[in-house]
């Protein structure tokens, strides 16, 4: 019943270290049970990093771009979650909230 995993690592940067758990096993169920994970813009958080990207994309996980907004000003930070995004070389097809809002329903009806 889980679509998506927000805060997959838990980091907070200078404050939380990441969660210690097999994340490579995380992205494998991921992928087999098609949930997404976020990529979280937040620079306290920055969760996924590019490397975990990179990683959910070569298993073909899809992720989720949020801002991890708390107010309107929080929704600046969304050039840092895309910036991560793109080091990984994610597709936009990888991304279901980066396309149109009729896709974006048609992904969540098939998973």
């Amino acid at each position: 019943y889980v679509r998506v995993i927000g805060h997959p690592t838990g980091r907070l940067l200078g404050d939380r270290d990441p969660y210690e758990l097999d994340f490579d096993e995380v992205m494998k169920e991921a992928a087999r049970t098609r949930t997404c994970l976020e990529v979280n813009s937040n620079f306290h958080r920055l969760d996924l990093n590019d490397m975990h990207c990179r990683k959910a994309r070569d298993l073909g996980v899809h992720v989720i771009i949020s801002t991890d907004s708390h107010n309107y000003d929080d929704l600046l930070n969304l050039p840092y979650g895309v910036a991560t995004a793109q080091r990984a070389w994610t597709e936009n097809e990888r991304v279901p909230n980066a396309g149109r809002v009729e896709e974006m329903l048609a992904f969540k009806s098939r998973h």
